[in-house]
């Protein structure tokens, strides 16, 4: 079973609310990456044991980062540092838990995909053309 759990971004630090425990409402307002300038058009997901997953972007550094609680600690990984201004990112965890991350760049357009095999990074550019950024950017309309 799938849950999707609130956010909360400030300018310094990414910071996540999860539930802590269902029957007290109680919530826990915790820091993940304090880097500067990250946690921009964040993505979170719990997996199948209720640990948070998130895909943001680093716009200090221009990366797109994932970040999953290991029930210690933070595990932050940089997805991908291949180009300049990501924009947008879409995070979705499949049933064995595999992180699946989409994300744009809007000028030139070019939509992505990365999913992790083993240790790995895997990512490929998916389309190219400006009707991807017009469907992407749909998406995200507030």
């Amino acid at each position: 079973m799938r849950y999707r759990a609130s956010w909360l971004l400030t300018t310094i630090a990414l910071a996540v609310c999860f539930e802590t425990s269902v029957s007290a409402g109680s919530f826990t307002n915790v820091t993940v990456d304090e880097r500067r300038s990250v946690g921009y058009h964040t993505s979170l997901e719990l997996d199948s044991q209720g640990n948070p997953h998130i895909a943001y972007i680093d716009n200090w550094n221009n990366k797109v980062k994932y970040a999953v609680w290991t029930g210690v600690s933070w595990a932050i990984e940089t997805v991908d540092d291949t180009w300049d201004i990501p924009n947008r990112v879409s995070l979705a965890l499949d049933a064995s838990d595999t992180p699946h991350i989409s994300y744009m760049r809007p000028i030139p357009a070019r939509l992505r995909y990365a999913t992790k095999s083993g240790s790995t990074w895997l990512t490929e550019t998916v389309d190219d053309t400006e009707q991807a950024l017009e469907s992407f950017e749909e998406k995200w309309q507030f």
